[in-house]
C-alpha cells in the first residue's frame, strides 16, 4: 500500500485552509453587497419620499396663486362697494377697517377655492407612489393670511412629511377721502429705496435677488422680464427695457425721467409706474387694478386697454396706433390731445386737447385746466389695495 507522506498532508491542509479563507471573504462580501443594496434603496425610498411631499407643496403653491391673484380684482370691488355704501349712510371708517374687511373676504375666496382642488395625487399607474395635503388651514392676521398645511410624500413603506406655512401681506390700502379741487398729482409717491446693500444699486442688471432696486441715474436693461413680481425699481433718470415686460404684479416703478419699454407689456396687474418724463411701449399695454403717471407724452405703439378700475394720467398727449379702450371701472386723463384708431370709453375719458380717431363708444369728457385737476388729481374712486406676493415656509420631518 502506498504511504502519504507528511507534505502531501500539509499540502492538503494548506489548501483546505485557503478554500476555507476564500469561502468567508465571498460571504463577506456578498453580505456587505446585499446590506449595499438594502441602504441604497432605503436612501432612493427617503428621496423619492420627499420628492413626492415637495410635489405636494408646490400643488398647493400653484392653486393657492391661482385663487389669490384671479380674486383680487373682485375682491377689490366688494371692498369698495361696501365703502361707498358707508360714505352714502354717512359712515366714516378708518382704513384699517376696509383692510380687515379685505383680508376676511380673501380668506373665504381662498377657502372656497381650495376646497375644490384634489388634496391627493397619485403618479400615474404607481399607486404607490403619491402625496397627500393635510391639516389646510386658513387664518387671518392683522397684516394679512395664514395658510398652514402638511404634505406627506409616500413611497413604498417609507414615508416623508413636511409641514408648510405660506403667508399673504396686504402691504397698503387707500381708500382716501375729501374734496380734490385745484390740487395737482404727484409724481413722488412712490419712496425712494434707502439703505440697500450693493447688489440692488446701479447694476446693470435687474438683480433677480433684489426686492428694491436703486439706480442714481438712468439705466437700460435688456432681454425680457416677464413675471416681474413684488419688486420697487426706482431710478433717477431715464429707465429703458429692451424686450418685453408682460405680467407684472405688485410691482412699483419710479423713474425720474423717461420711461422705455421696447416691446409688450400685458397683464400689468396691481402696480403702479410713476413717470416724471415721456412713456414709450414698442408693443401693447394692457393693465389691471394698476395706475400709471407720466409727466409727460405717452406713445403705444400697439393696443392700450385699461381694465379693472385702472387709472392713468398723462400731463401730455397720448397716440395710440390700435385701440384704446377704458372699461367701466377705469379711468384716462390726457391734459393734451389724444389719438387711437378706433376708442371704446365705457369708463371715464377726461381730455382737455382733442381726439383724433373713431369714438366707437362711451362720451369723452372736455374739459379746462381747473376741471382737468378736480377730476384728475387721484385715482379711480380713490380706492387701491397693493396685494403682496405669498410667501413660504416649509419644515423638513423625516
Amino acid at each position: 500500500m502506498k504511504c502519504i507522506s507528511k507534505e502531501d498532508g500539509y499540502a492538503l491542509i494548506t489548501v483546505l485552509l485557503v478554500i476555507t479563507i476564500f469561502f468567508l471573504l465571498v460571504l463577506s462580501f456578498m453580505g456587505h453587497a446585499v446590506n449595499t443594496s438594502k441602504q441604497n434603496q432605503q436612501i432612493e425610498s427617503n428621496s423619492q419620499s420627499v420628492d413626492l411631499a415637495e410635489m405636494g407643496i408646490a400643488y398647493v403653491a400653484v392653486a393657492l396663486k391661482n385663487v389669490y391673484v384671479s380674486s383680487q380684482q373682485q375682491v377689490s370691488k366688494l371692498v369698495y362697494n361696501e365703502k361707498e355704501t358707508d360714505q352714502l349712510k354717512e359712515i366714516n371708517r378708518p382704513d384699517s377697517y376696509y383692510k380687515n374687511r379685505a383680508i376676511s373676504i380673501m380668506a373665504e375666496y381662498l377657502e372656497n377655492g381650495l376646497s375644490n382642488e384634489t388634496l391627493e395625487k397619485h403618479m400615474g399607474e404607481n399607486t404607490a407612489a403619491y402625496f397627500v395635503i393635510e391639516d389646510l388651514i386658513i387664518k387671518q392676521k392683522n397684516e394679512g393670511i395664514d395658510i398652514h398645511f402638511s404634505s406627506i410624500g409616500s413611497e413604498g413603506n417609507k414615508n416623508t412629511s413636511l409641514k408648510a406655512k405660506m403667508t399673504i401681506l396686504i402691504d397698503n390700502i387707500s381708500t382716501q377721502n375729501g374734496d380734490s379741487t385745484g390740487a395737482s398729482i404727484s409724481f413722488d409717491e412712490i419712496s425712494k429705496p434707502l439703505n440697500l446693500p450693493s447688489k440692488c444699486v446701479n447694476k446693470l442688471f435687474l438683480p433677480e435677488d433684489c426686492k428694491e432696486i436703486l439706480v442714481e441715474g438712468s439705466a437700460s436693461y435688456s432681454g425680457n422680464y416677464n413675471g416681474m413680481s413684488g419688486r420697487t425699481i426706482y431710478t433717477t433718470g431715464n429707465l429703458s427695457l429692451s424686450g418685453n415686460a408682460n405680467k407684472v404684479e405688485n410691482t412699483k416703478i419710479h423713474t425720474g425721467g423717461s420711461l422705455s419699454v421696447g416691446k409688450n407689456m400685458n397683464h400689468l396687474e396691481n402696480t403702479i409706474l410713476e413717470v416724471k418724463g415721456a412713456a414709450s411701449f414698442g408693443g401693447q399695454l394692457r393693465t389691471d387694478n394698476t395706475i400709471i403717471k407720466t409727466a409727460g407724452s405717452m406713445n403705444i405703439a400697439g393696443h392700450y386697454e385699461l381694465n379693472g378700475g385702472s387709472f392713468s394720467y398723462i400731463e401730455g398727449s397720448l397716440a395710440v396706433e390700435k385701440h384704446l379702450n377704458i372699461s367701466s371701472s377705469s379711468k384716462l386723463c390726457v391734459s393734451g390731445n389724444v389719438i387711437a384708431s378706433q376708442i371704446y370709453a365705457s369708463g371715464d375719458l377726461i381730455i382737455m386737447g382733442v381726439i383724433s380717431g373713431k369714438v366707437k363708444s362711451g362720451r369723452p369728457q372736455y374739459v379746462n385746466r381747473v376741471e382737468f385737476l378736480d377730476l384728475c388729481s387721484k385715482p379711480v374712486n380713490d380706492f387701491f389695495i397693493e396685494w403682496k406676493n405669498i410667501q413660504s415656509d416649509i419644515e423638513y420631518s423625516y
